[in-house]
């Protein structure tokens, strides 16, 4: 029986749409999502699969609610994922309190809202082996966030044990002091997942927020720079058609890692907006352009609108604070 779950098979609208997004991101892989599906005895031949996780896991759910019921599903990923509240709240029928950067007004066509929206930039992508490295070397520094409320982001080391992520994920001194940082919480070469860590928050040592530029700094323990390395902060040169690397745990799942397939649309005002998929839980990873510097910190997404734009298009994009607005607070006595 579904622990934490009534008998009843009926979830809500907004459980399912989260559902669908925290799997795609736990299991993003048609052979994860074929063999989970079989684990839970769905008629996998049935089932169409698509060429993305997202749209993937829509068909999987839609044929699991018409058949055997969701809950075998949901069963066999919380016995993979024991220690992910978002999954456990949403077997249970209750939306997660996901760390997005607030609601956003829907402007977009009323028959697309489950559209995404790709680019093709026109640069050349290929990049040399040694980029890979180089992008493992800084992932080491990301790390998941999780809430005492059980609510979880992302964040990143910097110089001198500090941590950087978003202020709707850390608002204040006290939130930070109650929550934990889970270094090396990914999957292995093997399979498996590596061994994960929990690092403590330090506020007390060190705390510093803007709510208008939506980020957060605290103070970790002592050493941990030194356990995880730490990610350089320099001036962001990002333009409008570079490729750019997010490095997250979307859905608060493992960590994972979006390679120049998401292109900058607009840089502005302190801001930037690039092409690519997050869900919650992502909020205050690092953005990397393609030499793995960091240009912005993500916080937000959905149908949004070019700062400073005159005619206030609307446009699906991502929104990332732009890494300049952070070393000006930090260079401000």
């Amino acid at each position: 029986m579904m622990r934490e779950r009534a008998v009843s098979s009926v979830y809500p609208p907004i459980v399912l749409l989260e559902l669908r997004k925290l799997l795609a991101a736990l299991y993003p892989t048609e052979l994860d999502q074929r063999r989970l599906a079989q684990e839970a005895e769905l008629a996998v031949g049935a089932i169409p699969f698509a060429a993305s996780a997202y749209n993937s896991w829509h068909q999987i759910l839609h044929h699991a609610k018409h058949n055997r019921g969701i809950e075998p599903l949901l069963e066999r990923a919380l016995d993979e994922f024991p220690n992910n509240e978002p999954l456990r709240r949403l077997a249970a029928g209750s939306p997660c309190a996901s760390l997005d950067g607030g609601a956003f007004v829907w402007h977009g066509p009323s028959n697309a809202t489950s559209l995404l929206e790709r680019a093709a930039s026109g640069k050349p992508s290929l990049v040399h082996v040694s980029h890979l490295a180089v992008g493992l070397t800084r992932a080491r520094a990301v790390a998941k966030l999780t809430r005492a409320d059980g609510s979880t982001g992302t964040g990143f080391l910097i110089a001198g044990d500090r941590l950087l992520t978003n202020h709707h994920v850390l608002p204040d001194a006290a939130s930070a002091s109650r929550s934990v940082a889970t270094f090396n919480y990914q999957k292995a070469s093997s399979g498996g997942e590596e061994l994960a860590e929990d690092v403590p928050l330090d506020p007390a040592r060190g705390f510093q927020t803007s709510a208008a530029d939506d980020f957060t700094l605290v103070s970790v323990q002592s050493g941990s720079s030194t356990r995880w390395g730490s990610i350089e902060l320099r001036r962001s040169r990002a333009a409008r058609g570079d490729l750019v690397n997010v490095i997250q745990h979307p859905g608060g799942g493992p960590k994972q890692i979006g390679l120049c397939f998401d292109v900058i649309a607009f840089v502005g005002a302190g801001r930037l907006q690039y092409l690519t998929d997050t869900l919650p839980g992502s909020s205050g990873a690092p953005v990397f352009d393609r030499d793995w510097n960091v240009v912005a910190i993500h916080h937000r997404g959905g149908w949004l609108i070019e700062p400073g734009s005159v005619d206030r298009r609307v446009y699906y994009r991502n929104e990332g604070i732009l890494i300049d607005r952070v070393l000006d607070a930090l260079e401000t006595p």
